[in-house]
């Protein structure tokens, strides 16, 4: 972004033995804008001034060491070390060691000749460097005079931090004529050590030339023309922080020497790993204590107390750009710290009484205010049409500076209407939030309107995020801090007129830096990470940022292939996810974390496709784990889901009439532990259904069973215990149903007849599928390790379900087993194979 300037002379700083003269040279291209005064508060200026340009060389960006050298003396090396290996080839390694003494002695004396270059070179290293610097210096203060104050705002080359220093006129002895309004000044490096001369017993003024503004035209070679080239970051990074400013936040209010402390443990130790955070514990009205990790070294603030906001911890990182307030702590009233959030930026105000320093830092020092997912912060509040916007810039440009409840007052308008308006002000560039005053001042950041559609977003993925964050919808489904912070949800997405689902996940280390990602849109699937974040990634990160969580109710569909018919989705596209989501919520079972395992499985079948297989093996393992978690209720509506999928589910039957029983519905419960004995006909279900009639005093229903039972299972000894407790306490008389005879018990005749046919008993019913899995995994356990039956047991029970045929059922087996991270030492692939096709035979 082209900008053109025009300086009247340069900026000088003029020193005697008994003052000390700043003049700075305005834009005159800008309307006029000028100031006169002398300062009266010479050591506190100096040093705000002096901080001010700390901000505005700060870059603490990553710089890689140069390995140019290394990288040529390894080279070299490289025939030394060959020649070492092959030290039995004699005459090769004298032939090498030779070759390579007279090639350094050939590179050193080509480097003598070059010495002369290589100095030229750096010379002119150096001085692009320091022109480069110069431009920074000479483009990013911006001085603003104002009925009450005149305030310096800069930017920091690395673009995370940001300082503005307001002087109010009761700093100043005298004071002259003045204009006010916005203009760039013109600012050297040379001026810094100037600034270092002024002394409190040295008189100092400040003059904003007025002159510059009233210049004939004969005299238009005197002016400078100066045109720079800006990056579009550093003016959306300007935006961005008046933006900010105006968001909600919690106010801590620090005593200058806390700050101080802090500054001295970051100054004694030197971290070599993460986090490096700042974690600040709120309690509003009580002491402020500050944990400075990875030492967790507290802080406490016994004199600093929480002023506004809610109760908490907020952590914040980029903590060394707070040296930069050192030089002003012995001069600070106090310190104000306004955190947005956790990795969300802060603003730094230091009260040096007629003076105030306000430091504006980003999220973290890479994190810059122009980085992407940052957009959320200049996202409209509410739709204001032009003319009240119009309307209410008019009315702040008459007094420079007010409130919006003053601006309502004076425009007739409402109060949140005024403050979305002035909003958007900020957003463009031409007012500004004064965090010290609490005011909204008028300040044009740039002689022309700036062209928002151009800054607004870093890229067309951010575009599409915040269409997304204003049209579609976000939910959150699992918000996880043990390490780092993890975010997974669903993004529904309709910007090109159709309605599709994806499911973006996205995990942050402990200082807040994006360290993985997945999703499932195309730009992801091709791209992965290499070109940054999709869309998807960054709305779900600015919807947990803004607290936005909506219901989506809408189940997820493929995309069909070009010049295809709609298909319906298959099973099979979500076998994977399945997979995963089954093996995750075990392994948080596993760490205990119960609740967190229910959330990943809740989110796994809000994906699946409803009435299908899949949808009901989950449900049976929600219901085995609400059962687990202890809520019998949703335990039950888990199960009944599952039946109505699978109404012969073992698991289902279990968890049912389990629930129901310590719902105390054990009456409810019988018929249900009666079918799970027919379905799952053992012994031990026949034993329990008896043990239930038994406990509400059923005994007919009890010898019944007991009947049922000892029929399908002769002569059990438990069961015609059973039988003999229900008949002795039946009341004299109870005429009962035909009994089964244990020592005369046969079977039918038909099962005779077909026994003396075929001479073989008869056939027994065919296994149940928990069977069929049981003995895959008994089969396994020969030979493989199994760290978590239960686990294996319902990954199991989803692969199965997810296919509908026998040979798809066994590739399915294998790829679960295969991915199950409690089952080791496997079998190869063919055996593997083999062995559940004979299981499953």
């Amino acid at each position: 972004m082209l900008f053109q300037h025009r300086y009247s002379g340069a900026t000088a700083v003029r020193q005697t033995d008994g003052s000390t003269a700043m003049a700075f040279a305005p834009d005159t291209l800008r309307e006029p804008t000028y100031f006169r005064g002398s300062i009266a508060k010479q050591v506190e200026f100096r040093e705000a001034i002096s901080a001010l340009h700390d901000v505005v060389i700060s870059d603490l960006r990553f710089v890689p060491k140069d390995r140019t050298a290394y990288l040529q003396w390894r080279e070299r090396q490289s025939y030394v070390d060959l020649a070492e290996v092959t030290q039995s080839q004699r005459r090769i390694s004298d032939e090498i060691k030779t070759a390579q003494e007279e090639l350094t002695r050939l590179e050193h004396a080509a480097s003598h000749r070059r010495s002369g270059f290589y100095k030229a070179r750096q010379k002119y290293f150096d001085y692009l460097y320091n022109r480069d610097k110069e431009l920074w210096f000479k483009l990013d203060p911006v001085i603003t005079v104002h009925p009450d104050q005149v305030f310096f705002e800069c930017f920091s080359r690395d673009e995370s931090s940001y300082g503005r220093l307001a002087a109010n006129y009761e700093v100043f002895e005298e004071l002259g004529e003045r204009a006010n309004g916005t203009t760039n000044i013109d600012y050297s490096d040379k001026l810094y050590g100037e600034f270092q001369k002024i002394r409190s017993y040295k008189t100092t003024s400040l003059d904003i030339d007025p002159g510059g503004f009233n210049v004939k035209t004969s005299l238009e070679e005197q002016y400078r023309e100066v045109k720079i080239d800006l990056p579009d970051s550093w003016v959306r990074g300007f935006l961005q922080v008046s933006s900010a400013a105006t968001l909600p936040a919690n106010v801590v209010e620090l005593h200058p020497m806390d700050v101080h402390n802090l500054c001295l443990v970051l100054r004694r130790n030197k971290e070599l790993f993460g986090p490096r955070s700042l974690k600040f514990q709120l309690t509003p009205g009580a002491p402020v204590k500050i944990v400075v990790e990875p030492w967790n070294h507290v802080v406490e603030c016994p004199r600093s107390r929480q002023t506004d906001g809610n109760a908490g911890e907020i952590r914040v990182w980029g903590r060394r750009r707070l040296f930069i307030l050192e030089r002003l702590l012995p001069r600070a009233k106090r310190v104000r710290v306004f955190l947005l959030g956790s990795g969300l930026p802060t603003f730094w105000v230091v009260d040096l009484g007629d003076l105030s320093f306000t430091l504006g830092l980003s999220g973290w020092t890479q994190n810059n205010w122009s980085e992407a997912g940052n957009f959320d912060l200049m996202a409209a509040r509410e739709e204001v049409d032009q003319i009240t916007q119009q309307r209410v810039f008019a009315e702040l440009g008459k007094s420079w500076l007010a409130t919006p409840e003053e601006l309502a007052a004076k425009t007739g308008l409402e109060t949140p209407i005024v403050a979305s308006a002035l909003a958007g002000w900020v957003q463009a560039g031409r007012a500004i939030y004064d965090l010290d005053r609490g005011v909204y001042r008028k300040r044009e950041l740039t002689r022309e309107p700036l062209p928002m559609d151009k800054l607004r977003f870093a890229n067309p993925r951010e575009e599409a995020a915040a269409q997304i964050l204003h049209r579609g919808k976000v939910a959150i489904d699992r918000v996880d801090t043990a390490e780092g912070l993890l975010l997974e949800g669903r993004v529904l997405d309709n910007l090109k007129g159709k309605e599709k689902l994806y499911a973006p996940k996205i995990a942050f280390d402990g200082d807040r830096r994006m360290v993985h990602g997945e999703c499932s849109c195309d730009y992801f699937i091709r791209n992965r990470l290499h070109r940054g974040p999709c869309e998807h990634m960054l709305a779900l990160r600015a919807a947990h940022r803004r607290g936005i969580n909506d219901t989506i109710n809408l189940q997820p569909q493929l995309p069909p292939r070009p010049g295809a018919a709609p298909t319906v989705p298959s099973r099979e596209n979500f076998q994977q996810a399945f997979r995963q989501g089954i093996m995750r919520a075990a392994q948080l079972r596993q760490q205990g974390k119960v609740q967190d395992a229910l959330a990943e499985l809740e989110r796994t079948s809000r994906m699946a496709p409803p009435d299908s297989d899949e949808q009901g093996r989950l449900q049976e393992v929600i219901a085995e784990s609400r059962f687990d978690a202890g809520d019998m209720t949703a335990a039950r509506q888990a199960a009944e889901r599952a039946l109505s999928r699978f109404p012969t589910s073992t698991l289902a039957l279990r968890i049912k009439r389990d629930a129901l029983v310590e719902l105390d519905e054990v009456s409810t419960a019988i018929p249900v532990a009666r079918a799970l004995a027919h379905v799952d006909n053992k012994v031990e279900r026949w034993d329990e259904l008896c043990v239930l009639c038994d406990s509400i005093a059923d005994h007919m229903a009890m010898y019944q069973f007991a009947e049922e039972g000892l029929r399908l299972h002769p002569n059990h000894p438990k069961l015609v215990a059973h039988r003999n407790t229900a008949r002795a306490n039946l009341p004299p008389g109870t005429k009962l149903p035909g009994e089964t005879q244990p020592d005369a018990a046969k079977p039918s005749w038909w099962r005779r007849a077909v026994g003396a046919i075929t001479g073989r008993p008869a056939t027994p019913p065919p296994p149940s599928i928990d069977q069929k899995l049981d003995r895959i995994i008994g089969e396994l356990a020969k030979g493989s390790v199994i760290q978590d039956r239960a686990t294996v047991l319902q990954l199991l029970r989803v692969a199965h379900g997810a296919a509908d045929r026998d040979e798809a059922r066994v590739f399915a087996l294998c790829a679960a087993i295969k991915d199950c991270p409690a089952i080791s030492n496997l079998p190869s692939d063919q055996e593997l194979l083999a062995l559940l096709r004979r299981a499953l035979s």
